[in-house]
């Protein structure tokens, strides 16, 4: 099958005009250097989830070795412990950029407008 004749998204694409019929690709470093920034963005985020599970990890080994009941009630008060962060971690990261800007642009009278509204 002639390259031209195939099908779907991966068929080759005609150069743009004039390119001189040379398609350009994206530099493997500026795709190295998007995927580094993202990574640095992610991390403190990750790190927070790795040390929120890893509280939730300590107090199942410390009340696991006094009964069933005890360790139980650790397991269900965890998991809800997880949800109440969970929530208000997204809820500060919605809030605080737009909060942020409000400042910023000096209109403080609508730091309370962002905040009702998100709530």
């Amino acid at each position: 099958m002639a390259a031209s004749q195939i099908p779907g998204p991966w068929a080759p694409r005609p150069a743009p005009e004039g390119s001189g019929g040379v398609r350009r690709r994206i530099p493997f470093l500026r795709w190295r250097s998007e995927v580094t920034r993202l990574v640095q963005a992610a991390s403190p985020l990750v790190l927070i989830g790795l040390l929120n599970m890893g509280i939730s990890i300590v107090d199942l080994v410390m009340l696991g070795r006094y009964d069933a009941q005890g360790l139980a009630a650790v397991v269900v008060l965890s998991d809800l412990y997880s949800i109440v962060f969970n929530f208000s971690a997204g809820f500060a990261g919605v809030v605080t950029p737009r909060v942020a800007a409000a400042i910023g642009a000096r209109v403080r009278w609508q730091v309370c407008t962002i905040v009702r509204y998100t709530l």
